[in-house]
């Protein structure tokens, strides 16, 4: 998808969306927004990052 594409599905514009880009972190309903709008699961990343470090969760 471009960034354009991005951005109107979004609903921002295309710098608007580049300062998103550059940001150093977002949040996590952002997050979800992205992952919804590209069919991906950002999350995944998290959870992979905290077994390596030893965590599991309880269910």
């Amino acid at each position: 998808m471009t960034v354009s594409a991005l951005s109107r599905n979004y609903g921002c514009s295309r710098v608007n969306m580049y300062k998103i880009f550059d940001k150093a972190s977002i949040d996590t309903a952002m997050l979800l927004r992205f992952s919804l709008l590209l069919n991906y699961d950002f999350f995944q990343h998290y959870c992979n990052e905290l077994s390596q470090r030893g965590f599991h969760s309880d269910n």
